[in-house]
């Protein structure tokens, strides 16, 4: 099992979140211990998340489940701009095209862990 943490924390207005505690959950109480105990599992954790880099370790990591934790609207979740000083919004069309990009047909799970992230 491939599970791939995007830590999405950038933002121009909001206060950065503290992420350390969530991503120490998903990888040792939620996956390892509790859901999947006897499976092996491997993580892969990304901060400062652009569309580059997440196309990026999407094509290489190959996960199964994506675990998304971080700010995020209505419209979407908040990546970095590729100029890096800006929010890019990633909606659910924008995920699939990244996903069909990497070669990646289906997601067994995609936790959506933002703020009005629907």
């Amino acid at each position: 099992l491939r599970v791939l943490i995007l830590r999405s924390n950038f933002t121009v207005i909001a206060k950065p979140l503290e992420l350390d505690r969530e991503e120490y959950v998903v990888m040792h109480e939620a996956v390892k211990d509790a859901a999947f105990p006897n499976a092996s599992v491997a993580f892969e954790s990304i901060g400062f998340v652009t569309r580059e880099r997440l196309r990026e370790h999407l094509a290489h990591f190959k996960p199964h489940c994506i675990h998304v934790c971080g700010h995020g609207s209505s419209r979407g979740i908040e990546l970095v701009a590729s100029t890096g000083d800006a929010v890019d919004l990633l909606n659910s069309q924008g995920m699939a095209q990244l996903l069909s990009e990497a070669g990646i047909e289906r997601l067994a799970l995609l936790i959506l862990n933002s703020c009005d992230s629907g």
